[in-house]
């Protein structure tokens, strides 16, 4: 593999471009903890520091720009992250934007909220727990967008983060007791879990929470990667992506 890197270079396979709302830190770290050799993840970052409207508003503004950074960079499949964003405009403004994109730079596109709603709907979840970062207001905007999108969102757990800095000090064992207890509290019964937001620690965790809980994981990063590959075609995967990636070939 390493002579195959040596003469074809990075993306060898496909390059995967991913308009990132925040700063790319930990979602990068996320993002390789699942892609295989030879996909290359280029990202445009817009600078949200805040999960407040008035930093939504500069990524609604600014969203063709950074496709067109990715274009020219010769990507072959682009999402568009940052779904607090999005759906501020209202919940069609994913597929509208996808749809003019796609016309427009002539590739695939994708959001990550619709990542997230097809990577779900790929393994059969209609009844969740939805777990977010965010602060009630925003973590009620998302339940309301999975149930335009006909899922039933049993409960909603939050970790009520405002500063987006903070996401990244949030430690796994604290995203795993904030899972834990989403499930003590929940009344109905569900079949999978989404947790939103990429720059969370999820990606180490996903098999231990679904042997320990043995219902599916679909985190926000998984989503995305997993969307991102079926555009490129690369159906490979690494080794403890979970149930969401059970059709793809595993690799060190």
């Amino acid at each position: 593999m390493k002579s195959m890197m040596n003469r074809y270079g990075y993306g060898w396979r496909g390059k995967f471009g991913f308009i990132n709302p925040a700063i790319a830190d930990s979602v990068v770290l996320e993002f390789y903890k699942l892609l295989p050799e030879g996909v290359l993840a280029t990202i445009v970052d817009q600078k949200v520091q805040n999960l407040a409207d008035e930093d939504f508003a500069k990524v609604i503004e600014n969203m063709e720009q950074a496709a067109r950074v990715l274009d020219y960079e010769e990507v072959h499949a682009i999402t568009i992250g940052g779904t607090p964003p999005l759906l501020r405009k209202g919940f069609d403004t994913p597929d509208r934007v996808i749809e003019a994109f796609q016309r427009k730079f002539d590739k695939p596109f994708s959001s990550t909220p619709t990542s997230e709603v097809n990577a779900m709907r790929s393994l059969g979840i209609r009844r969740l727990l939805l777990v977010t970062p965010f602060r009630p207001e925003l973590s009620e905007t998302i339940r309301s967008y999975l149930e335009y999108k006909d899922f039933e969102v049993v409960h909603v757990k939050g970790a009520n983060i405002q500063k987006n800095s903070d996401l990244v000090k949030h430690t796994g064992q604290q995203l795993y007791s904030l899972v834990k207890d989403a499930v003590r509290e929940a009344r109905k019964p569900f079949d999978g879990i989404h947790i939103n937001c990429p720059r969370w620690p999820v990606v180490g965790m996903v098999e231990t929470l679904e042997n320990d809980l043995s219902v599916p994981i679909v985190s926000s990063c998984q989503a995305i990667i997993w969307e991102g590959l079926n555009m490129l075609q690369v159906k490979e995967i690494r080794p403890g992506a979970g149930q969401l990636f059970a059709g793809f070939r595993t690799s060190a």
